[in-house]
């Protein structure tokens, strides 16, 4: 079965959230006596999405999911249904952080989602795989698991070559001095927890990394490769432990 065109929007909002071509669901069954539904895949191809983070952490699409008491009546029903496999293909997602001042703006494109094992037990950890490209240039890779539950979740995060210069909102003011240029990349251990709190376990690397001193002009502090080991991130309440720091090649 094929659906085309499905938009959604929350009421009295002009701005579609999703906005999904295409949707294939494959290979249907539908058991009354044994009050089952099975379904082989559902493929969404080309979706455009519009997320963002309020400056609690919350996240604005869940607000288009039925929640409470309409899950609890749908779990506690007799009929069960399943899901093989779901997939995002060829996807698009313009993302806004506000809980950091100025906002992140980040655009995702090309991007791939799959889970397997879908049901309607929410206390079912998913195991997921995301691929994307932020901003037309950073890799980015996520995988592990998602508990629909209370949407934690703890994921093996892979990015690299992101620039310095988008990620300025979420780092400390340095008046005076002006990156010049930088790629980051990150390799480690994500988890979400109940209050949309993120942690952090891994280590992060810069390269090319130049500063300005922008009152004489001049490069302030320039750096082949910076390796930032063993980071313990935790945003609430808000801390930052590090092993080490390995500046390679510093020129003054």
């Amino acid at each position: 079965t094929a659906i085309k065109g499905v938009k959604l929007r929350p009421k009295k909002t002009e701005m579609d959230w999703l906005d999904i071509p295409s949707l294939i669901v494959s290979n249907t069954q539908l058991n009354y006596q044994k009050e089952n539904i099975k379904v082989q895949s559902i493929t969404l191809e080309g979706v455009h999405a519009n997320v963002w983070l309020e400056p609690d952490g919350s996240i604005n699409l869940l607000q288009l999911t039925e929640q409470g008491a309409n899950v609890k009546k749908a779990t506690a029903s007799n009929w069960q249904a399943s899901i093989d496999q779901f997939s995002i293909s060829k996807a698009s997602i313009d993302l806004e952080d506000k809980t950091v001042k100025p906002s992140g703006k980040f655009q995702l494109t090309g991007t791939e989602f799959s889970t397997s094992g879908i049901s309607l037990d929410l206390d079912k950890a998913l195991q997921i795989q995301i691929s994307s490209t932020i901003n037309d240039v950073a890799a980015l890779k996520l995988q592990g698991s998602v508990l629909p539950s209370n949407f934690t979740a703890e994921l093996a995060v892979d990015v690299s070559k992101m620039p310095v210069k988008q990620l300025l909102m979420y780092l400390p003011d340095y008046p005076g001095i002006e990156f010049k240029s930088g790629e980051a990349a990150a390799i480690g251990k994500i988890t979400l927890d109940e209050k949309a709190n993120i942690n952090y376990v891994g280590d992060a690397f810069v390269d090319d990394l130049v500063l300005l001193d922008i009152k004489n002009k001049s490069e302030f502090l320039a750096l082949k490769k910076t390796s930032v080991q063993g980071i313990i991130y935790k945003q609430a309440p808000e801390s930052v432990a590090i092993d080490s720091i390995i500046m390679d090649r510093p020129q003054m």
